[in-house]
């Protein structure tokens, strides 16, 4: 014996209303959103965290460690190495003007300018050191080149 109570046959016309006709090809779905206001908090250990405002960074000092990394890699590249010198002293030069500043204004990037500053002076060293094998390479081999094959070329022409 099934009971035809009045509130078994309000949740059985609930139940009804909310199936879809089954004459239509496609389901009807309600999708809710939902999103707490303001004054809500979110229930469960999911709180969001406070952040913290950041200072702004201080533009030499990015501008020191683009320029002392990419000197850093370019420096041991022969043809290049006299450009990635320049790039390094620009890059040592940018940093110690960022650190100046960062002292005096509350801007972030201290880490940046002295990584920019260390990238470059290593940069300097090696990009002058492979410069000074470049110039000798080229002075000596070159010299040697000529001297062992030049005649032979000259009577060629």
């Amino acid at each position: 014996m099934t009971s035809t109570t009045p509130e078994h046959q309000q949740s059985h016309l609930l139940l009804q209303e909310q199936a879809p006709p089954a004459d239509e090809q496609q389901p009807h779905h309600q999708v809710q959103v939902w999103a707490p206001s303001p004054h809500q908090q979110l229930p469960g250990p999911y709180l969001p965290h406070p952040v913290a405002p950041s200072a702004p960074v201080e533009p030499q000092a990015v501008v020191s460690l683009v320029l002392g990394g990419v000197s850093l890699l370019t420096c041991l590249v022969p043809g290049i190495s006299l450009a990635a010198f320049v790039g390094a002293v620009a890059a040592v030069i940018t940093g110690i003007v960022a650190l100046r500043r960062l002292g005096t204004a509350e801007r972030s990037g201290k880490g940046l300018a002295i990584t920019g500053l260390s990238c470059g002076g290593v940069a300097v060293v090696g990009a002058g050191v492979m410069s000074a094998f470049f110039i000798l390479y080229v002075t000596v081999f070159g010299g040697l080149w000529t001297l062992a094959w030049g005649s032979a070329f000259s009577q060629l022409g």
